[in-house]
């Protein structure tokens, strides 16, 4: 039963909330995939890593996360973008992020990401700007 349990949260962090944890570098990225009919997600007290986070989607433009517990780390927060949109940008704060980069998913989907450092306890949210 407890492996259903991981399997199902694994699926639900990975799928739904795009959580991508890369401990060499101490990296968390984000990618909200909700579908159009669900306004927000959380998974809180999850833990990745050394680090225990909380993830809060509301819709596909805004994400909030904690550092609950653990070292500092980077949080890559990811938004869609259509190709079309090369004005797109993201706050951090409600500050414009200083540095974004575009990645291009294996399935095609244009990706525009922020570097956002998070300390312990920090909460940080991130918004699609269009």
């Amino acid at each position: 039963m407890t492996e259903t349990a991981f399997a199902a949260i694994g699926s639900i962090g990975a799928g739904l909330m795009g959580i991508e944890p890369d401990a060499p570098r101490s990296t968390i990225g984000t990618l909200p995939r909700l579908p159009k009919n669900l306004e927000w997600v959380r998974l809180a007290n999850l833990p990745v890593a050394a680090n225990q986070i909380s993830v809060e989607h509301r819709g596909n433009a805004e994400t909030r996360f904690t550092n609950q517990a653990g070292d500092a780390i980077v949080w890559k927060a990811a938004f869609s973008v259509p190709a079309s949109n090369a004005g797109a940008g993201i706050f951090v704060d409600g500050v414009a992020a200083p540095k974004l980069a575009l990645e291009h998913r294996p399935n095609g989907q244009a990706v525009i990401c922020a570097a956002v450092p998070v300390r312990a306890g920090q909460m940080r949210i991130a918004k699609l700007v269009v």
